[in-house]
């Protein structure tokens, strides 16, 4: 399968705004670089509450050590002062106890899963984060 470039970028849906990170069909390096991209924009705001709206609907699932050790190290940063709520489209369900994980141990992000775009806009936008 070839990858298929992904991208982050800062969306305005009337008064909010949310990253929007689409993964495409990204191998382990190309996920890394996608994971860079949003650590660079999130610490770049103010501290507070980050939206962040993840289409994963084209990604296999990539169990990559590089990647989980970037994504924890900058997980870590990004959380000194920021507050996550990440909601994904399309998670692999071999992903499902990752994210569970994430939840449990930072106690500053909440990952949710959406079914399409409009159950992800509502739960983004749910408990004013």
């Amino acid at each position: 399968m070839e990858a298929v470039v992904g991208s982050c970028t800062w969306v305005e849906r009337g008064a909010e705004r949310y990253l929007r990170l689409v993964t495409g069909r990204s191998d382990g390096s190309g996920l890394i670089a996608l994971t860079r991209d949003l650590h660079r924009l999130v610490v770049a705001e103010p501290p507070g509450p980050v939206r962040v709206l993840v289409d994963a609907r084209e990604q296999p699932f990539v169990l990559d050590a590089r990647l989980m050790t970037e994504s924890k190290r900058l997980h870590v940063d990004a959380l000194r002062e920021h507050t996550l709520r990440i909601v994904i489209i399309g998670r692999h369900p071999a992903g499902t106890r990752l994210v569970a994980g994430m939840n449990f141990i930072s106690g500053r992000t909440t990952v949710l899963a959406a079914r399409d775009e409009e159950h992800a806009w509502r739960l983004l936008l749910a408990a004013g984060t």
